[in-house]
């Protein structure tokens, strides 16, 4: 495997920014899901559908930090920019839109088409 020839320090404050996105609005959801709302039969509050949209977001860019925590690791340790699951090169177009994908296209594509999880060490 090879690195590929594009510029990783840009590459690396890409994702430091959006890490900081991200970590912003994990901090943002903190006080909405303080307090969950009541669940009881017949007793719902209308708060339930904000506190489990809030929970969802929170899920979601928790998983969006970890992977960004991963591409970091995959720049420290020389292997950004090589898919994980073929070992060839991720074209720098696709990196500059999803800095924190560990697949090239066609590998990205295979699995989403056949809906079985990926054989990724997304940890380096």
């Amino acid at each position: 495997m090879s690195q590929l020839n594009f510029d990783t320090q840009a590459a690396r404050k890409l994702i430091n920014d959006q890490l900081q996105e991200v970590s912003e609005e994990l901090r943002m959801l903190e006080p909405r899901l303080e307090n969950k709302p009541d669940f009881g039969l017949g007793a719902g509050s209308p708060g339930v559908y904000s506190w489990e949209m809030a929970l969802n977001r929170q899920e979601r860019a928790t998983q969006q930090q970890e992977e960004l925590r991963q591409a970091l690791e995959r720049i420290e340790a020389g292997v950004y920019g090589i898919c994980q699951q073929c070992g060839q090169p991720i074209n720098p177009e696709r990196l500059e839109i999803l800095p924190a994908t560990p697949l090239c296209v066609a590998c990205s594509a295979a699995i989403e088409e056949s809906g079985v999880q990926p054989d990724v060490v997304l940890a380096v």
